[in-house]
């Protein structure tokens, strides 16, 4: 960590903005590598409450290697910001190829899948549970494969936790119940994914209302697909057991863990250590033209966030920062 210098970075263009964070595709000019830099003012994360989930998603990320995660190359901050360099990951997000061919083929929904269960099983090994498991937050690397992105709500549990945090469409019930919850509400989540990849929608939503969508989770129960053929026996089969209401039922939770997810029909014909390794060739590769390639991203547009909260950055609350 640390040992490139911040002076040496070369901001390139916008790529990415959320609430209290922007994402600016950048090039490290001694070795001539792009990487992502994530900027947080420290302003608006002290008004927007997010200071523990930044320091969490830093001290995770840092602790980890795997192939489907983003590397941490380096973290800096100055008296605005703090800053998060990472690996660039060029391909664009599952949501917009899941769009655009509007579900997937069963081989192709498991191939992803089966890399966010060894994503899972890597970060639960380390009592990490990630909640917030989406569309938006699998990227495609330059070669097909998929990274796990965006960690603000990740979380080293040892027991339970309490906090309300994630996509409706992808709560868990003991999360909508507030009842605690754990790395079981990883494996429900990807329940949801894998019948959103299949489907082309999740299966509890509501365009309308949100307390719907969490009264339909509550309710329980995979909904068959609208307009078009019931899902396979191998599908139905692993999305009912991820999505079964009671954590003590679900798949993923009981004693095997993650071992019981990698022995159903749905990933029958995929090779573990193949894939993790990635010897096995994606269903989908990205057109890349170079190095500084953002079509993949929907960039058209961005301007930099302001620095709204700048005077909540006073010297007084440098010490919530020191972690960093």
């Amino acid at each position: 960590m640390g040992t490139i210098k911040f002076s040496d970075l070369e901001p390139i263009k916008l790529i990415g903005i959320g609430s209290f964070a922007f994402v600016r595709l950048v090039l490290h000019r001694p070795s001539n590598t792009t990487y992502a830099l994530k900027t947080m003012y420290r302003g608006n994360m002290i008004a927007l409450n997010q200071v523990a989930h930044v320091l969490s998603e830093s001290a995770i990320l840092k602790r980890c290697a795997h192939p489907f995660l983003p590397r941490l190359a380096a973290t800096y901050k100055d008296a605005d910001a703090l800053y998060m360099l990472m690996d660039y990951v060029p391909g664009g997000e599952l949501f917009s190829v899941l769009r655009a061919q509007h579900r997937f083929l069963e081989p192709v929904a498991a191939f992803y899948a089966a890399i966010v269960v060894l994503v899972f099983e890597y970060l639960h090994d380390r009592r990490v549970v990630y909640r917030d498991l989406k569309p938006e937050n699998l990227l495609f690397d330059a070669q097909g494969y998929l990274k796990l992105v965006d960690f603000g709500f990740a979380k080293e549990v040892v027991t339970k936790t309490w906090t309300l945090c994630g996509t409706p469409e992808y709560l868990a019930p003991e999360i909508v119940l507030n009842k605690g919850h754990d790395r079981c509400a990883d494996w429900w989540a990807l329940g949801i994914l894998i019948y959103e990849m299949l489907v082309g929608t999740s299966p509890f939503t509501d365009d309308h209302d949100p307390m719907q969508i969490y009264q339909k989770v509550l309710k329980g129960g995979v909904p068959e697909p609208k307009g078009q053929r019931p899902l396979a026996k191998d599908s139905k089969e692993i999305v009912t057991r991820l999505l079964a209401r009671d954590v003590n039922e679900r798949l993923g939770c009981q004693k095997l863990g993650c071992e019981e997810v990698k022995r159903v029909a749905f990933f029958s014909k995929l090779n573990w250590h193949r894939l993790e390794k990635k010897l096995i060739q994606p269903p989908y590769v990205p057109e890349l033209a170079d190095p500084f390639d953002v079509s993949n991203f929907e960039c058209d547009g961005f301007s930099t966030p302001r620095n709204d909260h700048k005077s909540a950055a006073h010297a007084g609350t440098a010490h919530l920062f020191e972690e960093f």
